[in-house]
């Protein structure tokens, strides 16, 4: 994913630009923000919309697992795709660095709906959409404008 910048005000901006040298780059509390904000959407807005909001709606359950669902006592999430106990839509985690955010799931089976296998239709939870890729953008914009107005 390309970030586009665009800087007016060339001198002034270039003088604190080279203030801050590489510390524009350490943006450890703005990836945190990202985190936190891309793990709810994916809890939240990718589960609420059964995946439609990543581009492809989660395929509907067979008879045969909304059956076993049934059985098992959970007829309340009996035709919900992926929701049982909502232990994995609930392990979304992430690990913000000072240049970095890695973003996943501790489900060890979150693989196999996420990806999908010879019995297991995909069903994405996690991707990167247009609001997402917007919210990135915010963030690390917000980021930068308060580092240049702190010199």
């Amino acid at each position: 994913m390309a970030i586009i910048v665009s800087i007016t005000g060339g001198k002034e901006i270039e003088a604190k630009l080279k203030k801050l040298g590489s510390s524009i780059y350490q943006m450890r509390e703005g990836f945190a923000i990202l985190g936190q904000e891309i793990s709810r959407y994916y809890t939240d807005q990718v589960f609420n919309s059964q995946g439609q909001v990543l581009g492809q709606t989660w395929a509907r359950l067979k008879p045969a697992t909304m059956r076993a669902k049934d059985r098992a006592g959970y007829r309340r999430y009996e035709t919900v795709p992926l929701i049982r106990t909502g232990l994995m839509r609930n392990s979304f985690t992430f690990e913000a660095g000072t240049s970095s955010l890695k973003i996943g799931n501790l489900q060890d089976y979150f693989k196999y709906h996420q990806f999908g296998t010879e019995h297991i239709p995909q069903r994405k939870m996690m991707g990167i959409n247009n609001s997402i890729r917007n919210t990135i953008a915010n963030v690390i914009k917000r980021e930068v404008t308060k580092k240049l107005e702190s010199v």
